[in-house]
């Protein structure tokens, strides 16, 4: 594990417990610890204590202080509680979905978990990502609006007639329910930019498969769409949460479960995620981590997303600030990430830039032909909202 020289003693830790590796490096971390308490807060952020109490408990007694284990067991235990609840959740809504005729995919979440460790629970509690096509939408959205879910974002309703102009310029669409704030996001693509990685609709849903969930058959990503989705996942968010990482890492320490590496290079060269693909792979061998079985040479920016990313993992304890560096940085690791001049202009330009967000559509819904118009009209929304919001909502 070779980490940067700002990498404290308790996230040195807390990467040896989530990640597969040896036993004698994770007791050597454990050893040089200096506040635990640092350490547990660091496992919450990442989002990693289940796998670091799993880890940390198999410690010889007394390296670790028995008030630590105490306070980790019982966080996981509240997570546990939620995770049940969140499963039990998903599995009624895939199953109202499937009775109103909509085919739906769940991916990350409880699924995820149940696929990589055999059961829901050890993943922390989120939300729910749902995958469909885009013509069930409409009758998606009143499946979720009869179990109680409203639209978070975009806050207006979805109606045959905004529809398509909602598909054209977003990825999904995000559910709130006001009770138990859970949180389900409809998906139609994978990312807010379609080049980062291209959904081909009639492979996923022609390849998908099935597994356990909750006591029922769910169905399932094949394999190679999910792990590649992960690592664009991952990159596009620059890795700075280790449970991303960790999915990764706990799938490649099973070698039945690694899809074959000439299938898997193809299905990356098809969705456009090669370079994101080593690029995870180059972020794992600095973490000594279970790594893909790729070719060499890999992608020259491989590397360099990996030093960047092991640097944001390793040194920051909160989310990025959307900071204008932090956007350049975002516009850099997309850059880097994309295989084709038209993914780089298409997610530095439109995505980024040009694409109507939800309080353009909500000051002016043009028809899916007139989007294009909004690369135009954004300026004269902005100010029309401009001027509404100082004369207030009274007036007149």
């Amino acid at each position: 594990m070779s980490l940067p020289e700002h990498t404290s003693p308790e996230m040195a830790l807390i990467i040896a417990a989530a990640l597969p590796g040896p036993r004698a490096r994770l007791i050597a971390c454990a050893r040089a610890v200096g506040c635990w308490d640092e350490a547990l807060r660091l496992a919450r952020y990442h989002g990693v204590l289940a796998l670091c109490q799993r880890a940390l408990t198999d410690l010889p007694a007394g390296l670790v202080p028995a008030d630590v284990l105490e306070k980790i067991k019982r966080r996981v235990e509240r997570n546990r509680h939620r995770s049940l609840h969140l499963t039990a959740e998903l599995v009624g809504l895939l199953q109202a979905l499937r009775e109103a005729g909509v085919e739906v995919l769940p991916f990350k979440g409880p699924a995820l978990s149940e696929r990589l460790f055999g059961s829901p629970l050890v993943r922390p509690p989120g939300d729910l990502d749902l995958l469909i096509r885009p013509d069930a939408l409409s009758t998606a959205d009143g499946v979720l609006r009869a179990r109680g879910y409203l639209p978070r974002s975009p806050r207006f309703p979805v109606d045959r007639h905004n529809r398509q102009t909602i598909q054209r310029v977003r990825p999904d669409i995000e559910y709130l329910h006001p009770q138990h704030r859970q949180v389900v996001e409809l998906h139609w693509r994978w990312q807010r930019n379609p080049w980062l990685m291209r959904l081909d609709e009639q492979r996923v849903w022609g390849e998908r498969r099935e597994q356990p969930l909750g006591g029922r058959t769910v169905p399932a990503l094949d394999d190679r769409e999910l792990l590649l989705y992960l690592c664009v996942h991952g990159c596009r968010h620059r890795w700075y949460r280790l449970k991303w990482l960790a999915d990764v890492a706990w799938w490649l320490d099973d070698p039945a479960g690694i899809p074959e590496r000439r299938a898997l290079l193809e299905r990356a060269g098809q969705t456009g995620a090669r370079t994101a693909l080593y690029a995870t792979q180059a972020l794992l061998e600095r973490l000594g981590a279970p790594q893909f079985d790729l070719p060499r040479p890999r992608p020259a920016a491989a590397d360099a997303m990996a030093d960047h990313c092991l640097h944001l993992l390793t040194h920051a304890a909160t989310d990025p600030e959307p900071t204008a560096l932090g956007l350049a940085r975002g516009l850099w690791m997309e850059w880097k990430m994309s295989d084709s001049w038209r993914a780089r202009l298409h997610g530095i330009i439109w995505a980024r830039f040009l694409r109507p967000n939800d309080n353009d559509m909500e000051t002016l819904l043009l028809p899916p032909r007139l989007t294009p118009l909004y690369v135009f009209l954004k300026p004269l929304l902005w100010f029309w909202r401009r001027v509404r919001a100082a004369h207030g909502p009274s007036s007149g």
